[in-house]
């Protein structure tokens, strides 16, 4: 499915196409492909995670690491559309444990993107989305050594609820 309809729509080229394989809840392989960048980041837990580019007749894989360079204080990703007070709770909190927080706008699933390419420490979702905008980004975020939790502190079970709402999460680096 496209990830950030208004984004495409607005045409600010935040979007993506997710694909995700989930198994027992799990996702297991995950695809975030960004159109205009022909870019695709592929990501398979307890595999690898990669970022994929055209070369000829196929594509050039290369691995990605979810391990941020060190720096002071927290990188956020955030959506500038999904503003709410729970986050800048969390935002607020952040700064007090940890340090200065420099907050980084994107739409869509390009925040698991960010993540798994070392560009931030934590994506706070606090307001609702749909399983299938998350479950590739998780399989992508995992495979780069991150993770996906709820606010139980576990990862996100996939077709385990009777919604297809994913609950509120932490993605991190």
């Amino acid at each position: 499915p496209l990830d950030g309809t208004k984004e495409f729509l607005g045409r600010t080229g935040e979007f993506t196409i997710n694909i995700a394989l989930v198994d027992r809840q799990r996702p297991v392989l995950g695809v975030l492909y960004l159109p205009l960048e022909r870019a695709a980041w592929v990501g398979v837990p307890g595999e690898g995670a990669w970022r994929c580019l055209p070369d000829g007749d196929g594509w050039a894989r290369y691995p990605v690491s979810a391990t941020p360079p060190a720096h002071e204080g927290v990188v956020v990703l955030a959506s500038w559309r999904h503003r709410n007070a729970r986050l800048e709770r969390a935002i607020a909190y952040l700064e007090a444990a940890a340090g200065p927080v420099q907050r980084l706008n994107s739409g869509s699933a390009l925040k698991f993107v960010q993540l798994a390419a070392g560009q931030g420490d934590v994506y706070p979702r606090f307001s609702p989305c749909s399983e299938w905008d998350v479950a590739a980004g998780q399989a992508l975020l995992e495979a780069a050594g991150g993770a996906v939790l709820g606010l139980d502190g576990q990862p996100l079970r996939y077709n385990a609820r009777d919604t297809l709402l994913s609950p509120h999460f932490l993605a991190v680096a």
